[in-house]
């Protein structure tokens, strides 16, 4: 609650059907946001949520008049999605799990 509290989280959610079918936020840096949270119903896939809820955090973003907006995609999931709409791929990185 209290990092809610310092205005720099902002949580959105898509309904689909009246039913929640995905969610997803921004956290402002003092030059930029970063992408956090995109995730969509499997049942509600394909019907362009993600691709609606991602507009609508780049829309807040630049009213915010900030100019950049990043994030970590996965290879399997988010990133070829976010590749086809324009983002760039700067860095590629390794996660371990632990078994």
């Amino acid at each position: 609650m209290r990092a809610l509290g310092t205005g720099r989280f902002h949580m959105f959610v898509a309904r689909r059907g009246g039913a929640i079918a995905g969610s997803a936020g921004f956290i402002t840096k003092p030059r930029s946001a970063y992408l956090v949270g995109g995730v969509v119903v499997a049942a509600h896939r394909g019907a362009g949520l993600y691709r609606a809820l991602l507009d609508e955090r780049l829309r807040r973003i630049a009213a915010l008049g900030l100019p950049l907006a990043t994030t970590l995609a996965r290879e399997s999931t988010s990133a070829p999605i976010l590749d086809r709409l324009g983002f760039e791929t700067v860095f590629r990185s390794r996660m371990y799990f632990s078994p």
